[in-house]
């Protein structure tokens, strides 16, 4: 069996640092008033993309277009996971009626929206990991 490569040993950690970066950039959103909305969009958008950056121009492991998008993959399952999360939570705090419809209507609509904010998020992510390896 084959050695891994370095840059393979190192996808791992490129794939969950960028992720990390988003859960910490979405934390605020729990603390604070749902009715606020999404103000910690534009700091979610901008931080897990410019971590990946970083890392590959320090570090390149997305050295082609498939390995990006490998880096990028994780924010799709943690965006939708954050946002049940959040309306778990604005249920457990009474913000929500528990069993009601606005809960079944949080979660389906926060799903989708989710789902479509998580597949952006990763391509940005793909793609600022793809041009920090390639500037290296």
């Amino acid at each position: 069996m084959a050695e891994p490569s370095h840059n393979q040993s190192r996808l791992p950690v490129a794939m969950s640092v960028p992720a990390a970066a988003t859960t910490l950039a979405f934390v605020p959103e729990f603390f604070f008033d749902p009715s606020t909305g999404g103000a910690w969009a534009a700091l979610t958008v901008v931080a897990a993309p410019v971590v990946a950056y970083l890392m590959n121009r320090r570090r390149p492991v997305a050295a082609n277009l498939g390995r990006g998008l490998l880096v990028g993959l994780p924010q799709v399952p943690l965006c939708v996971a954050l946002e049940l999360f959040d309306v778990w939570l604005d249920v457990r705090s009474g913000y929500l009626l528990a069993g009601s419809g606005e809960v079944a209507m949080a979660v389906g609509f926060g799903s989708v929206f989710a789902l479509g904010f998580g597949v952006v998020l990763a391509a940005l992510v793909a793609a600022a990991a793809r041009f920090g390896a390639s500037h290296r």
